[in-house]
């Protein structure tokens, strides 16, 4: 992107991570500087084991950084309290991840709602703003169905609209159609980026597929603990 400073949601400023193994050190990312746009849909490949994971996690706070800084949302991730990551997660962050991890004694409208219940919303809001999802992504028809009903590629769906019920300026992607089938993997990933431009979010999305890769504005490879853009 051409960065102009009213336009930048997130700013990652040479980012590292290292796990311990006993007595050796394992740098998983070095120095990593990235800007990420409002309203910006950028796609990450890699190697298996690259970080592409870790990468995800580090932005969302889920993992502790090694060095370096990640800003959103008037936020530096390094400052952080835990509480303060939760409320971080909770108004910036939206997820997408390979396994929909659906709550199974729920229907999939209490599965889009119950976040922003638990986030304090008032319920009645709560249902209206997990309807209106739930016909973004083309299932009113499924609200009541729990998700030993619903297909593989619903279920991601159902995935999709929870990601986007706390109305957060970013979603997070990490491998969202590797877990279904071609058919389904490519409504779902329509569905995804449509979505995510319809809402007006910004989107950095994981992904081994180079097809897929491909729908990004910008796409970038991971590879020695470094983006690269292509």
């Amino acid at each position: 992107m051409n960065e102009n400073k009213s336009e930048v949601l997130l700013r990652v400023e040479n980012l590292s991570k290292t796990y311990e193994m006993g007595n050796e050190k394992i740098s998983i990312l070095n120095g990593i500087d990235f800007v990420l746009g409002k309203k910006e849909k950028v796609t990450v490949t890699g190697p298996s084991g690259c970080g592409k994971t870790t990468f995800l996690n580090l932005i969302s706070g889920l993992d502790a950084l090694s060095g370096g800084e990640v800003s959103m949302c008037g936020y530096e991730l390094s400052r952080l309290s835990e509480r303060e990551l939760t409320s971080y997660r909770r108004e910036c962050i939206g997820f997408v991840f390979q396994f929909h991890h659906l709550l199974e004694d729920f229907t999939a409208l209490e599965n889009i709602w119950l976040p922003a219940y638990l986030s304090g919303e008032p319920a009645k809001t709560a249902k209206e703003r997990a309807r209106f999802l739930l016909e973004r992504v083309g299932l009113t028809a499924r609200a009541d169905h729990f998700p030993a009903q619903l297909s593989g590629g619903e279920c991601q769906r159902i995935a999709v609209a929870r990601a986007l019920i706390n109305n957060p300026p970013l979603i997070l992607a990490d491998e969202p159609t590797g877990n279904l089938d071609e058919s389904h993997s490519e409504r779902v990933e329509e569905l995804l980026f449509d979505v995510v431009e319809k809402e007006g979010k910004s989107l950095i999305l994981v992904t081994h597929d180079s097809r897929l890769a491909g729908k990004g504005d910008i796409h970038y490879v991971l590879t020695q603990g470094r983006l690269q853009k292509l």
